[in-house]
């Protein structure tokens, strides 16, 4: 699920062409809740980048984290859902963390 978004991503990107690419955050042309940061708050990059992290398509590839954790562990769907929920912010803090 997360190749689909990597892939829409990249196909935006590709349409935008190269110098569109200016800064790290440019590399996430698909709409998320970064974009919105950036619109609201434009000085505050390590919260756009965490933001940048969410978007439609990553956020269906948590669903599918968090169901795969409740189906293959045999885990409360509670459980696997807040597992998902971690990962999540996990993945927002390491792109944080790059920007």
């Amino acid at each position: 699920p997360y190749a689909i978004a990597n892939l829409a991503n990249s196909v935006l990107i590709a349409l935008r062409g190269p110098a569109a690419v200016r800064t790290p955050l440019d590399l996430f042309a698909i709409p998320s809740l970064g974009t919105l940061v950036m619109a609201l708050a434009p000085g505050h990059v390590k919260l756009a980048a965490f933001g940048a992290a969410f978007n439609p398509l990553s956020a269906w590839y948590f669903v599918v984290v968090g169901y795969a954790l409740a189906l293959v562990l045999e885990l409360p769907a509670w459980a696997a859902a807040g597992a998902a929920v971690i990962y999540s912010v996990f993945v927002g803090l390491l792109i944080a963390a790059t920007a």
